[in-house]
């Protein structure tokens, strides 16, 4: 109304809503209930890694509510619009907790479609949707490559290790805070996870590519909030819309040299996009952004022979698997180390983490010959192997040579390591 008591006759009338993130997504009823993302570029770059998040309870009274809500993939979908080209995948928001045979079958049907990258699947959960996350890691670790549980779950125990060592691969980050008690199980959920990486499996490097982040507050830094902070469950704003450095935490722990140094003015899906599934952990940094950080941990510092990029491996292998120092800039593995309880796992290890070793042949019993064939052409690095330690070097030609080192008692052979040098 006017001050002379007229009226204007322009009135608001909203005819939609737009929401270019929510607009992303389709909403799918089967195979599971989610809503989905497919990214076009598949169409024209290959297969993507596909992003998959699992929410907390009461969160999502219909599908769409799933991707509406502050989740792991509605801001994950927000950072591909505000980054082109940079966190490019497909993502899929369940809704509910999903059946995973059903879901597993789905990844590997869009993956058969030529859209989904088989090395390069994440997964997330928020709190009840943690559950989630655990079942697929415990009983389908060579589907994951990194695994994101934020204010719920249990860490693999040695029961689930035993029964699948591929469980020990899939890299692993969970955010929780300090005193969060909304979790499922309660306090107590906080407290096991803390004893994980203190003195537990996870202290004791059981995984191989493990990093925790136990949060002292949950704060967003980020614009508009400027440091406002939230109750003690709701962390997945704190950890998917701050960088690493932005989070104050009581207690940070990283099997691979220093993670939260390395990743400080990252988000959390920059370590996430960073993960393959089949490669091993190393360390992230070059002599040039602060190799200290990895030396001043034990790692030992190596120079790639064919590039001269300087990285850093771990002084002492942890555990019976693979430890490789693989060069970030030209992708060349220049040195693998391989531990194994007798000759046969020895081989397949050997031969299943697709060295340059393509064939390793082991006479029976405690008399050992090692031949290492590349290509066509076959070289023995040592005969009758038993009850002595090995070593030496064979020429390969043009200046190069492979040189072996072999621990352990005849059958019981510990230690098996090659490099190429020259």
């Amino acid at each position: 109304m006017l001050a002379d008591g007229s009226t204007l006759g322009a009135r608001f009338v909203q005819d939609g809503i737009v929401s270019p993130v929510t607009d992303l997504f389709e909403e799918r009823a089967t195979p599971i209930s989610h809503m989905l993302y497919i990214n076009p570029r598949w169409e024209t770059e290959g297969p993507l890694p596909l992003f998959l998040y699992f929410h907390g309870m009461n969160e999502a009274a219909d599908r769409p509510a799933a991707v509406r809500i502050a989740s792991g993939g509605s801001m994950l979908a927000r950072m591909q619009l505000e980054n082109p080209g940079k966190y490019e995948s497909h993502i899929i928001n369940t809704q509910g907790t999903p059946n995973v045979a059903n879901l597993v079958a789905y990844i590997r049907d869009l993956a058969a479609q030529g859209k989904v990258d088989l090395d390069r699947i994440y997964i997330s959960g928020f709190s009840l949707g943690t559950g989630t996350v655990n079942n697929l890691v415990n009983n389908h670790p060579e589907l994951i490559a990194a695994a994101v549980p934020v204010a719920g779950g249990t860490m693999p125990s040695q029961a689930v290790i035993n029964a699948n060592n591929n469980v020990r691969y899939v890299a692993y980050w969970p955010f929780m805070h300090h005193q969060d008690a909304g979790a499922p199980g309660g306090i107590t959920t906080t407290n096991n996870l803390r004893a994980y990486f203190t003195t537990g499996l996870g202290a004791q490097r059981a995984l191989r590519n493990a990093n925790l982040s136990l949060l002292e507050v949950n704060n967003i830094e980020p614009f508009p909030h400027f440091g406002f902070t939230i109750t003690a469950h709701g962390s997945v704003p704190t950890v998917f819309g701050n960088t690493i450095g932005m989070m104050h935490n009581v207690l940070t722990f990283s099997t691979v040299c220093n993670v939260h140094a390395a990743y400080a003015d990252k988000n959390i899906f920059d370590w996430i996009f960073n993960q393959r599934k089949g490669t091993l952990p190393e360390c992230t940094l070059t002599v040039t952004d602060r190799l200290d950080l990895c030396l001043e941990e034990g790692w030992i510092e190596y120079t790639c022979v064919f590039c001269d990029a300087v990285k850093a491996v771990p002084q002492e292998p942890l555990g019976h698997d693979l430890v490789a120092g693989a060069c970030q800039r030209c992708d060349y593995r220049t040195e693998a180390r391989i531990f194994a309880d007798n000759l046969a796992e020895l081989e397949e290890a050997i031969l299943r983490d697709g060295l340059t070793v393509n064939q390793l042949r082991l006479t029976a019993n405690n008399n050992a010959d090692l031949i290492l064939v590349v290509g066509d052409i076959e070289f023995t690095l040592a005969t009758g192997v038993s009850n002595r330690n090995v070593s030496g070097t064979v020429s390969i030609g043009d200046g190069w040579y492979l040189r072996f080192d072999i621990r352990g008692n005849g059958a019981n052979v510990r230690e098996w390591t090659i490099f190429y040098a020259r």
